[in-house]
């Protein structure tokens, strides 16, 4: 992956740009890298978030995760209170997510989980290959 797209990747990861933006500038870059593992068909939600990691002509991971698995925990994370929430809050900054869960209204939580539907990372390494996708309905 060329230093251009993982300098994208990480400004989305660090809340700089959003994914929408980060899709624009990946598009200005041109066709350098793979084509998106599963594209989104107009009007479909997520229904799975997949990961699926390949080395060679080995199956080495493949996650299946119901969106709604992550609705949930992205709900119960913003009902957290007091020291437990800062403790999380705390966690999220130093892994580049500056994210307030207490703070998310119910909008929101359906927006985020409603992007992961253009949620599209495919890598190749060599012989190794990582795709994270959503299935849609």
């Amino acid at each position: 992956m060329s230093e251009e797209r993982m300098r994208i990747l990480n400004m989305v990861a660090e809340g700089k740009i959003t994914p929408d933006d980060a899709a624009k500038l990946l598009d200005a870059l041109g066709s350098g890298g793979p084509t998106p593992a599963a594209p989104r068909a107009p009007g479909k939600r997520p229904r799975f978030l997949r990961v699926h990691i390949t080395g060679g002509e080995k199956e080495k991971v493949n996650v299946r995760v119901p969106i709604q698995l992550i609705r949930s925990g992205i709900n119960l994370g913003a009902m957290l209170e007091g020291e437990t929430a800062v403790k999380v809050g705390s966690a999220l900054k130093e892994k580049g997510i500056p994210l307030d869960l207490s703070r998310l209204k119910a909008s929101e939580i359906d927006a985020l989980v409603g992007s992961l539907a253009d949620l599209s990372v495919d890598i190749e390494d060599g012989d190794e290959r990582v795709r994270v996708f959503c299935e849609c309905e």
